[in-house]
């Protein structure tokens, strides 16, 4: 009986303690809005951040962006894979099944990091054909 009161009062806490988080970002976050709104007679230029020369923006160098970021996260996710199924094979300690497993999940992240490079190589020649910067 004792165990669970002492699980509640520590979920109790936990509540607690992420209601007091929320409740300040609420609060910083109404502050930076009041202080937007007190400018009301000044002109505010927002320039766009995702171009880099501040215009707008063309769709090809978003999708090239949003795929390249894509990939990227791809290529971190096997590269993390990799080096999670060294640690398996490490420690292994000899068990058949165990190897095996590492060995799988080795050359699962090979597959992935090759998916990848390849997916990346062929996407940039359908932008560039479609840019008509090749054929």
């Amino acid at each position: 009986m004792e165990t669970r009161m002492k699980i509640s009062v520590l979920k109790a806490k936990k509540i607690l303690g992420w209601a007091l988080i929320l409740l300040a970002v609420f609060v910083v976050a109404g502050g930076v809005g009041d202080t937007a709104f007190a400018q009301k007679n000044k002109t505010i230029r927002l320039e766009n951040p995702l171009s880099s020369s501040g215009g707008p923006l063309k769709p090809e160098e978003l999708y090239g962006r949003i795929i390249r970021s894509f990939l990227a996260f791809v290529g971190i996710a096997s590269l993390v894979t990799f080096v999670f199924a060294g640690a398996l094979f490490v420690a292994s300690g000899g068990n058949p099944e165990r190897v095996t497993k590492a060995k799988n999940a080795m050359l699962y992240a090979v597959i992935g990091i090759a998916v990848s490079i390849g997916s990346y190589v062929i996407l940039s020649f359908v932008i560039d054909v479609l840019k008509g910067e090749l054929l």
